[in-house]
């Protein structure tokens, strides 16, 4: 049906995009996920007119350094000539009914049914042959995995040969099937294998029996993304095993060392650290690598269009919940003392604690059986050896008294003064007073901590310490609108020399530019009717405090409401403005006022309306008050009730003004349920005693009515009534 409605019959991937843009534009319940159930043909000519085989067509774009590749990334792509989604889609590459039943009941078991386990908090970080990829998975694990998760490396170059990280491919097998979260993969890929050292194939996916341990898979390297008739690496371990991945995120066009590692930075705290499904985490990063300034704005079309997720993208990451049970009794340590927990809640079942030391070395790895009732310690012996610098200790729990999956974080130092600083992981909004609070740990007193700020505004200034032992900026600092780039770092004295510096935080300012008005027209959803105001935010965040200001100059005198909203979403969204306003044409002016946009000249727009739904209120009929009656034309509009709602005793029609009387009636119809009112001419008074209302008119949008208008008939569009 879509290849016939939208593209005269032609299986094409652009009937599909078309098809899609008009339930966006059109369907009040707007799509946001897309689950395209069905492999592709890399001959898109050979295979378009043949509707009897289950390809779903792809799109091939054009790559940088390769050439055409698969890109369902496009599909996404429906109202506006920008790189942004307008919604998230992914696909099954399945060929068969039975394949397409293995991945369901994947997803089935995973959401619905799921097998708990200590795997829920662990990620597997791979590392292909070249140091490059090893270095770059050790700043992923240092500075974008989120500390609270628990991971394993797997490095196969030759320095990691006899040395704790090293592995190989029955060693990926076992860490796969004993349950990962999340696998990454850093290196080289060739379509069907992970290439260092032939880690990985696809013939290898048979051996995996991880089935109530599904991953999460982010191949970033060439080709294993591939799903057009190919039987890539990531399409296998999707669905020819009832093991293996969940999902699978990789590029079937050739990959670019640094830019596949550009794209997943953020992936992993985007993903972990939000409640969002993994098509719009996914989408979220892809915006997030786009708009940094990275200098590889030649590459990053290429690498938007040729990174596809195989996978259902409403799917969420069975995560474990964070915990806050275990406490460390302090935050500094000696060189010769053991760690020790505080435990507020009793606790019996299974756990796993990671303790890491100064770069990133791996200290301790253990599980265990803990039985521990509340207002006991729990002593972690560390090594001998121990170095000074800053730890974590990090852990996940698995309770057995109702197999929830927790985890947490604690940081220490060994004989080091270290500054704690919650990163801000929402915007700070314009006009917000900021206090860029810290907490510094050290066994000594302080005489002061200075903040220091610069980039678009530059100050310097000393903290004062509350009474939760928190230096904070007493005055606070209040945002400006109009800045983009804010940065900020703690120096800690004592008698008057510098004891300890912080690190560079950046503070995450919402962007201001990106708020447009896009369209207005006339329309309704559910039992409400007035003006969709399609509005454009392209930033990453929701924007709050929106008010639309309409004004309508049809009339004598200018009317003039407005219409708050708590939020603006990221994307393109139509948000419904009531109005009970006349059938005439309307001279309709909506301007969005906000704080947070600094580029005016796209959030207003005047248009000419005219009103094709409308109100119809219990004991009052057609109004466009809300309490008195009013009359629409028969020549413009029709009445429509389905057979359903049809109860001529409860509805009455009169003709108001004069004409040719002999022509005007009122026909019912009752086999049909449409009323046909003539002469074209004249005013029709609607009203009701209710007992229809709070039912849908059952009129599908775009139905057409046919009227006598004399000496011919005459064929009239009429959108929608509403009956509320």
């Amino acid at each position: 049906d879509i290849y016939d409605e939208f593209n005269h019959g032609v299986a094409h991937a652009e009937a599909i995009r078309s098809f899609l843009r008009f339930g966006l534009n059109h369907w009040s319940l707007k799509p946001k996920f897309v689950l395209l159930v069905g492999d592709a043909n890399t001959n898109p000519k050979a295979s378009k007119n043949d509707l009897s085989s289950n390809y779903i067509p792809t799109f091939f774009i054009q790559t940088r350094g390769w050439g055409a590749a698969e890109a369902d990334y496009y599909f996404s792509l429906l109202l506006n000539d920008d790189y942004i989604p307008d919604l998230h889609v992914g696909r099954l590459p399945c060929t068969s009914t039975e394949e397409v039943e293995r991945v369901v009941n994947k997803l089935i078991h995973y959401e619905s049914n799921p097998i708990t386990g200590l795997w829920q908090n662990e990620i597997l970080v791979i590392a292909g042959f070249e140091d490059t990829f090893k270095y770059q998975s050790e700043s992923l694990v240092r500075s974008h995995i989120p500390h609270h998760m628990n991971f394993k490396r797997l490095y196969i170059d030759r320095d990691s040969e006899g040395q704790m990280y090293f592995g190989n491919t029955d060693t990926l097998v076992h860490d796969w099937n004993a349950g990962k979260l999340w696998i990454n993969f850093m290196g080289h890929g060739g379509g069907a294998v992970w290439a260092d050292r032939s880690l990985f194939t696809r013939e290898d996916v048979a051996d995996l029996t991880n089935t109530d341990a599904l991953s999460f898979v982010t191949s970033m390297t060439c080709f294993t993304g591939g799903f057009a008739n190919n039987n890539g690496l990531g399409e296998v371990a999707l669905k020819d095993n009832d093991a293996g991945a969940i999902g699978w995120y990789g590029s079937s066009g050739v990959g670019w060392i640094i830019n596949d590692y550009l794209l997943v930075q953020s992936l992993f705290k985007v993903a972990m650290n939000h409640d969002i499904t993994l098509g719009e985490a996914i989408d979220l990063t892809r915006m997030l690598y786009f708009g940094a300034p990275n200098g590889y704005d030649d590459l990053k079309p290429s690498m938007l269009f040729q990174y596809n997720f195989l996978g259902d993208p409403s799917l969420r990451l069975a995560k474990a919940a964070p915990d806050t049970s275990f406490q460390l009794d302090k935050s500094v340590y000696t060189p010769t003392g053991n760690i020790v927990l505080e435990c507020s809640a009793a606790f019996e079942g299974e756990w796993r604690y990671q303790v890491v030391g100064p770069s990133n070395v791996l200290i301790i790895d253990e599980t265990a059986h803990l039985n521990i009732g509340p207002g006991n310690d729990l002593v972690i012996p560390l090594p001998a050896d121990r170095a000074n610098g800053l730890y974590r200790f990090s852990y996940t729990t698995q309770n057995s008294a109702d197999e929830n999956i927790r985890s947490g974080v604690r940081t220490f130092s060994i004989n080091e003064n270290w500054f704690e600083v919650t990163e801000m992981t929402e915007p700070v909004l314009p006009d917000q007073n900021f206090e860029f609070p810290t907490h510094f740990h050290s066994a000594t007193t302080l005489d002061s901590i200075r903040l220091s700020i610069w980039g678009d505004y530059t100050e310097t200034s000393i903290l004062t310490l509350d009474a939760q032992n928190n230096w904070r900026k007493l005055s606070g600092l209040m945002i400006n609108s109009v800045w983009q780039t804010i940065y900020y770092r703690y120096t800690a004295f004592l008698n008057g020399s510098i004891i300890a510096n912080s690190n560079t935080y950046q503070l995450p300012l919402s962007q201001h530019e990106n708020l447009a008005l896009l369209d207005v027209k006339w329309g309704s959803v559910g039992n409400e009717v007035g003006l969709f105001a399609t509005v454009y935010n392209s930033g990453t965040d929701a924007i709050p405090n929106i008010v639309f200001q309409v004004s309508d100059s049809s009339r004598s005198s200018v009317n003039h409401f407005t219409k708050p909203f708590s939020a603006i979403q990221p994307g393109t969204n139509d948000y419904l403005i009531p109005m009970n306003r006349p059938p005439d044409s309307l001279h309709i002016t909506v301007t969005i006022n906000s704080q947070m946009t600094e580029d005016t000249t796209d959030n207003s727009t005047s248009t000419l309306v005219i009103p094709d739904a409308f109100q119809i209120l219990p004991g009052v009929g057609l109004t466009f008050s809300g309490s008195s009656t009013d009359t629409i034309h028969a020549f413009n509009y029709h009445v429509f009730f389905s057979d359903a709602t049809l109860d001529s005793s409860i509805l009455g029609f009169k003709v108001l003004s004069s004409g040719p009387t002999g022509n005007s009636a009122v026909t019912i119809w009752p086999d049909s349920g449409m009323f046909s009112i003539t002469p074209p001419t004249e005013g029709i008074l609607i009203s009701s005693s209710g007992q229809i209302f709070g039912q849908s008119g059952g009129l599908p949008v775009w139905e057409r009515l046919r009227t006598a208008t004399g000496s011919s008939d005459q064929y009239i569009v009429f959108k929608k009534l509403i009956i509320g």
